[in-house]
């Protein structure tokens, strides 16, 4: 087996990205693409609209970039730790992470990190630990053009691919802020989703766009044990496409739920179709597939062709970013679509000492338990233990206790996306808790931590006719 770890801001992966991955495939069994924090700091990459691109939005173009070189068998690994942890590790840490007793990692870069550029200076002369890395380490290097080298440029222990690449990743920069075309230079679902989200413009990326549908291609995902769902499933036979733009769940919000943990890095928007209950985060089938059709007719044969809605509200959706902390003062991490909660694991009330931002709010809260969710996770458990269901755009947390017995009266809190949460067992032994990640149960464990992923989220779309308002009225006001 032979490793090799592509470094770059990818910022945005463009076809370039591509090329070189196919340089080099041949050469490798894996390829790990790296999008580390140290590639922001690199001298052609540190520019404020490069630094306003927030990580949620550089791991989906990755995902959406490279996952056609999983589908063609080239085992590649996208690493989103740097992203989703603010790390910012150097070239020689990422080789020793990954390096196994019968495997040390190469380098994969272009020239452009050895050559001269039009300041006449070279990038490599900027990287930590040059020295070592350059006299120890093997690197796979690509001609990259426009960037002059030498022979005595590249280190001792490499192999070069000939195979001119063109294009970087300012010149992509560039031809977005400057409103020129860009798309030949990039995948065109990365082409689309800079477009929706009008990345690299010099403007803050909005949270809640407009999506167009020109061409219906859909992933359909129904739940199998609901007839209702399976009929809805069936009339949309006619826009299924093995290379979908829209994932649609037919079923109920649960369902819709399993479907996004499903397939989130797929990058693409998800649709919900109700074949459930009130279906806070669905679409009526009326709504997407308008009543009129079109009709074809033929010699023999008249043909009616079902219609799809052509434009629909998509708003991210943020997932939570959990650490949990078991009894022998292991950590673990895991990625929370809805919610995520502690409760008793015996008779005994659980006490817990509850932080927010590293301080201490409440020093001991005795309850049965205590909960964090999403806006979108603010109608499922969250409601059910007393929290106010939330708009699914609300850019808010809800923080929410089971059967509070002290601070007496304690209410549901509501913080912001940019908050860190920390629960944590007073008393592990006399009174243990276990951790529950969307429903799952994670074990015994001694505290647990959670903030909002940088690097995880959905597009979760809906029909102009989805009147979100009214169903936050059916959830408050119920009919008896």
């Amino acid at each position: 087996m032979r490793t090799g770890i592509f470094l770059g801001s990818f910022n945005p992966p463009g076809l370039h990205h591509l090329s070189i991955v196919d340089a080099v495939s041949s050469h490798f069994t894996k390829i790990i693409i790296a999008p580390a924090v140290f590639g922001q700091n690199r001298r052609h990459d540190a520019t404020q609209i490069t630094r306003s691109i927030i990580p949620i939005h550089r791991a989906a173009l990755l995902d959406l970039a490279f996952k056609h070189m999983q589908k063609n068998h080239i085992q590649v690994e996208i690493e989103l730790v740097d992203l989703e942890r603010n790390l910012g590790r150097e070239p020689l840490d990422l080789i020793e992470h990954y390096a196994t007793p019968d495997d040390r990692p190469w380098l994969i870069v272009g020239t452009d990190v050895f050559g001269v550029d039009s300041e006449g200076t070279r990038e490599f002369a900027e990287w930590p630990s040059r020295d070592k890395l350059w006299a120890h380490e093997s690197w796979a290097i690509v001609p990259f053009d426009g960037y002059p080298y030498e022979q005595a440029d590249l280190p001792p222990n490499h192999t070069f691919f000939d195979t001119p690449i063109r294009g970087n990743t300012a010149h992509i920069r560039e031809c977005i802020y400057r409103r020129r075309d860009y798309r030949s230079l990039v995948l065109p679902e990365v082409a689309d989703y800079i477009q929706r989200y009008h990345l690299y413009e010099g403007v803050v990326p909005p949270t809640t766009t407009q999506l167009p549908v020109t061409e219906a291609r859909l992933r359909i995902v129904p739940d199998t044990n609901n007839p209702k769902a399976l009929e809805i499933a069936e009339r949309l036979k006619a826009f299924e496409s093995a290379n979908p733009n829209l994932i649609v769940s037919v079923g109920g919000d649960g369902h819709m739920l399993r479907t996004i943990r499903e397939f989130w890095r797929e990058r693409i928007p998800f649709l919900g179709i109700n074949a459930g209950h009130l279906g806070f985060l669905l679409n009526h089938e009326q709504s997407i597939t308008p009543p009129h059709s079109n009709t074809t007719t033929t010699n023999t044969h008249t043909h009616t062709q079902p219609t799809f809605l052509s434009e629909f509200t998509c708003h991210q959706l943020p997932f939570l970013y959990v650490e949990t902390c078991d009894t022998l003062g292991k950590w673990s991490e895991c990625i929370a679509v809805n919610d995520a909660w502690v409760e008793r694991e015996t008779g005994q009330t659980a006490w817990l000492r509850v932080k927010i931002n590293g301080e201490v709010q409440l020093d001991c809260l005795q309850a049965d338990g205590i909960l964090i969710s999403t806006a979108a996770g603010s109608t499922a458990y969250a409601n059910a233990m007393g929290a106010s269901p939330l708009p699914v755009s609300a850019p808010i947390l809800a923080v929410v206790g089971s059967n509070v017995i002290r601070p007496r009266q304690w209410r549901p809190v509501y913080l912001s996306l940019h908050s860190s949460v920390e629960f944590e067992a007073l008393d592990v032994h006399k009174r243990p808790i276990r951790a529950f990640i969307d429903g799952r149960a994670q074990g015994t464990c001694h505290a647990m931590r959670i903030r909002v992923s940088r690097v995880a989220g959905a597009q979760l779309c809906f029909a102009p006719g989805s009147d979100l308002s009214m169903k936050l009225a059916q959830l408050q006001f119920p009919k008896c």
